[in-house]
């Protein structure tokens, strides 16, 4: 090879790969282990909600000897590696905010009562007919139940937000 094509084309791969870097970091185009890394997150925070399912409710309880709801995702995603205040109001200051139809599982959503967010649930599911959360309940301890089919929840849906 010569030597002009040498550099050129030495110098035109460096190019080429300075590029690619570029444009993954970016964001421009979506990288594929960033993706994976983040549904593989979202099943283990509904994992790790799961399990907590029949615990006991407790105001102000943030452990499995019992819970209130916002000691529940402050729990569940400090066991993920995700730092989360400890009051439903600050949770919802958090993060970023989603439209309830493209929460995903893994996200926050926030209830309240004249405009005062009170509650907070991890999604575990939203599909076509169903959004289930996974809460502390005051009267059951910690459920799965699905928000579609609670009037007493659809009423006092506030907001959803991922904090992934």
């Amino acid at each position: 090879m010569s030597n002009k094509i040498s550099f050129v084309y030495k110098n035109g791969l460096s190019f080429l790969m300075l590029l690619s870097f570029f444009v993954i970091g970016s964001g421009f185009v979506k990288n594929d282990s960033t993706e994976i890394s983040e549904r593989k997150k979202r099943k283990n925070i509904v994992r790790t909600a799961q399990k907590y399912i029949g615990c006991k409710y407790r105001s102000g309880g943030k452990t499995a000897k019992g819970f209130d709801c916002s000691g529940f995702a402050y729990c569940v995603m400090k066991e993920n590696n995700i730092q989360l205040k400890r009051s439903s109001r600050d949770q919802a200051l958090q993060g970023e905010p989603i439209k309830i139809s493209k929460l995903k599982p893994g996200d926050l959503i926030f209830f309240a009562s004249k405009s005062r967010i009170n509650h907070v649930g991890i999604i575990s599911e939203n599909g076509r007919n169903s959004l289930k959360m996974i809460h502390a309940s005051s009267s059951r301890g910690i459920i799965e139940e699905d928000i579609l089919k609670s009037t007493y929840w659809q009423q006092r849906i506030k907001e959803g937000r991922s904090v992934l």
